[in-house]
């Protein structure tokens, strides 16, 4: 066991990749400062078979919550700009694969188990209660799943059994 955390103040949204190579985390330090040299909340990835954690995101934007695709290769993560909201895709060295607009503080993000589909919490804007998305992984297809004034958060993808007797 290893201390990974170093300056940063807090960690969150830590995922193995599927083969266990590498841990997936979001960090800050303790005052909610960004990290130097690159401001934002970012997305970090530590190599299990060395230790080394480093940076994959160099934006000075927050990133919200991040995850894995299930080829424990590609990391799916949220951000928010200036102006809007973004969802990227990103290899583990941070190259960008995809991005895509995204409604207003999208987060909680759900891969889906064939990697095609992102689930994840959002709000129709600024002063809604969060409701529930789903979007096809290269971004379109946007379509609300719930929309209700009690705030519904996404808890992952549940395998369905339909009857089709």
């Amino acid at each position: 066991v290893r201390t990974i955390t170093g300056s940063m103040g807090w960690i969150s949204d830590l995922a193995w990749s599927q083969h266990g190579s590498y841990l997936l985390f979001r960090a800050a330090n303790e005052d909610d400062q960004p990290l130097a040299p690159v401001r934002g909340v970012g997305v970090f990835v530590l190599e299990a078979a060395t230790g080394e954690a480093r940076r994959i995101t160099d934006s000075p934007h927050d990133v919200l919550s991040a995850c894995w695709l299930s080829d424990g290769q590609t990391i799916v993560f949220s951000a928010a700009t200036e102006s809007d909201y973004r969802v990227c895709i990103v290899d583990t060295n941070g190259a960008i694969l995809r991005v895509f607009d995204a409604p207003y503080e999208s987060c909680n993000l759900h891969v889906s188990p064939h990697g095609d589909k992102l689930l994840f919490e959002a709000y129709a804007d600024e002063y809604a209660n969060p409701d529930v998305c789903v979007v096809d992984i290269d971004g379109s297809n946007l379509r609300w799943v719930t929309d209700d004034p009690a705030t519904d958060i996404p808890q992952g993808w549940v395998p369905v059994v339909l009857n089709t007797d």
